[in-house]
């Protein structure tokens, strides 16, 4: 919750420089990028501070059905008997992940060719949903007329614990450094090559207890407690597009 307070204390003070005019308005673009592929921002001299939101998302769906029959004839009652069900199995999911991230441009000179460094902070705010559907439908038959039908299903979502693990996992914050140049072709449009550092940091703490009590004097608990961490560093290069307004 901090860091998203963060964010939006930051957007508003950057708002509140474009509506004094202040500062010029800056919109970019880098194709190709897997993370911070936009971003919009002030240019305050050599400085642009600058924020944006990313999303990432997947979803996904199947269904399986599984049609069984059977057929019995009886010498002894001269009938016949058939059995038929179909067994239908639906399931879906998805995940989104909503990046929001801010940083800072600084430009080493006004020629047309422009170098800069630029660093910038990001963290992900995820959400996962899954749920799966079961149906049965049975037919019974004896010679040829229907003696029974029945239909069976059931349903089931992912549950809270399940829930709060995935999402703990994609629930991580990075940081982005590095540097690059853009070519002015005038105040108000430029292109640009950038190579930068990105790391991502997550950690995970997991916390369980069991309690049990048998007889007033016999009493059994247990607790499980883990934590687990990761960073994860790559190396990128990307084309950029600039419009400054």
């Amino acid at each position: 919750m901090q860091r998203i307070l963060f964010f939006f204390l930051i957007l508003g003070l950057l708002l509140v420089n474009i509506s004094f005019g202040q500062s010029n308005f800056v919109f970019g673009v880098k194709p190709g990028s897997t993370i911070n592929s936009a971003y919009l921002g002030l240019k305050i001299n050599m400085l642009v501070p600058f924020f944006g939101v990313d999303m990432f998302g997947i979803s996904a769906s199947g269904k399986y059905s599984d049609t069984d029959y059977n057929y019995y004839y009886s010498n002894w009652s001269n009938t016949t008997y058939e059995w038929r069900s179909i067994e239908t199995t639906e399931f879906s999911g998805s995940a989104f992940l909503l990046i929001p991230h801010f940083g800072a441009k600084l430009y080493l000179g006004t020629q047309n060719v422009r170098p800069y460094f630029f660093g910038n902070v990001f963290f992900s705010k995820p959400s996962v949903n899954a749920e799966a559907k079961w149906k049965e439908e049975w037919w019974e038959y004896e010679n040829g007329h229907l003696v029974d039908h029945d239909i069976d299903s059931d349903s089931e979502e992912l549950e809270d614990k399940t829930k709060e693990t995935i999402e703990d996992v994609l629930n991580f914050w990075g940081i982005t450094f590095g540097g690059g140049a853009e070519y002015f072709f005038s105040e108000h449009f430029s292109i640009g090559g950038e190579y930068g550092i990105r790391l991502l940091f997550n950690k995970i703490e997991y916390s369980e207890e069991n309690q049990d009590s048998y007889r007033p004097d016999d009493s059994y608990s247990e607790k499980w407690e883990g934590e687990a961490s990761a960073c994860f560093k790559v190396s990128y290069a990307v084309f950029t597009l600039n419009y400054y307004f």
